[in-house]
C-alpha cells in the first residue's frame, strides 16, 4: 500500500518547481491536484510586489468572487494589464512569473513627436494604447525608452523590441539602425537592426556593417507578432541582483538613425516591449 505524502509536504515540493511544473503535477494524483492548485504554491510564483502593480491596474476584467491565486496568475499571464492610468502594459510572463512591461508611443522620447509636420498620434484598432505614433515625414529619427531597473525582476536577463508596423507608403527604412540597450551611465552594447522586413541593406548598409564588424546574420531583422504587429530585438539587459547598486539605475533603450539623414516616413510605433530573454 503506497503512503500518502500530507498534503503541506507535497505543497512545499510543488511550491519549488515552476509555473509549468505545478499544472503538470496536478495529473499524478488527488493529493497533487490539490497542492498543485493551492494558494500556497501559487504565491511562490507571483513576483513579490504583485499586489502593488494588481492595485494599479485600470482594465482588470473581474475575477471569480471565490478567485484562486491560480486564477489570478493566469490572468495576468493571458493578456496585458494597463497600470499607472494606462501610462504602462504590463503581464507576467507564463513559465516563469517573471514581470513583462510595454512603454507606450506617448512615453517615449521621438524627437519631434509634438510636430504635426513630422508626427501625428492615430487611433489604431488592434494597439494596446489609445493612441500610436505615425511617422509623417523625418530625416533625423530618434526614439528613446526608459525604465527604472527596480521595476524589473531581479537576477534576470530582459530583450527590449520596438514593436511598430510600417505603412503601405513607409519610406526610408531599407537600410539597417542603430539600436542600443542597456543601463545609462554605463558601457553598453550597440547593434544595427533592420525596420523593413523587405530590406537587405544597400551601399551604406554595407559600409556601416564594415565598420561595425558585424555578419550579416548578427543584424536583427523584425518578425511579425500573433497580434498583428511587428517586433525586433533593440538588445538586451541583466536586472541585476536584489540589493545591487544597479537596481536604482534606469535601463535606457533607443533606436536611431542620424547619419545619412535620408527621408523616413510611414512607420507606426505602438512602443517599446521589454520581456524576460527566451532561452532556445
Amino acid at each position: 500500500m503506497a503512503m500518502k505524502l500530507p498534503l503541506a509536504l507535497v505543497e512545499s515540493i510543488v511550491s519549488l518547481t515552476t509555473p509549468s511544473d505545478a499544472c503538470r503535477a496536478a495529473s499524478v494524483s488527488s493529493t497533487f491536484r490539490l497542492a498543485a492548485d493551492s494558494d500556497a504554491v501559487w504565491i511562490q510564483f507571483f513576483p513579490s510586489d504583485y499586489m502593488s502593480l494588481v492595485e494599479r491596474a485600470v482594465d482588470l476584467s473581474p475575477l471569480p468572487h471565490a478567485f484562486s491565486l491560480k486564477d489570478l496568475y493566469l490572468r495576468l499571464c493571458n493578456g496585458h494589464v494597463l497600470i499607472d492610468g494606462g501610462s504602462l502594459s504590463f503581464w507576467l510572463d507564463r513559465w516563469s512569473g517573471k514581470k513583462c512591461y510595454m512603454i507606450p508611443a506617448r512615453a517615449l522620447a521621438i524627437t519631434w513627436c509634438h510636430a504635426p509636420q513630422y508626427w501625428k498620434w492615430i487611433p489604431v484598432p488592434e494597439s494596446r494604447f489609445p493612441l500610436a505614433a505615425e511617422l509623417v515625414n523625418v530625416c533625423w529619427l530618434d526614439i528613446i525608452g526608459t525604465m527604472d531597473m527596480e521595476m524589473l525582476s531581479p537576477d534576470t536577463c530582459y530583450t527590449a523590441y520596438l514593436v511598430f508596423k510600417l505603412g503601405e507608403e513607409s519610406n526610408g527604412f531599407t537600410d539597417a539602425v542603430d539600436a542600443e540597450v542597456g543601463v545609462i551611465g554605463t558601457e553598453h552594447e550597440k547593434r544595427l537592426i533592420y525596420l523593413d522586413t523587405e530590406g537587405m541593406g544597400g551601399m551604406l548598409g554595407d559600409e556601416m556593417r564594415a565598420q561595425t564588424m558585424l555578419r550579416e546574420d548578427e543584424i536583427k531583422r523584425p518578425r511579425e507578432r500573433k497580434d498583428g504587429w511587428v517586433e525586433v530585438e533593440m538588445g538586451e539587459v541583466f536586472s541585476g541582483g536584489r540589493g545591487e547598486e544597479t537596481r536604482q539605475g534606469k535601463v535606457g533603450m533607443r533606436v536611431r538613425e542620424v547619419n545619412r539623414l535620408d527621408w523616413k516616413s510611414g512607420i507606426i510605433i505602438q512602443g517599446i516591449e521589454i520581456r524576460p530573454k527566451v532561452v532556445v
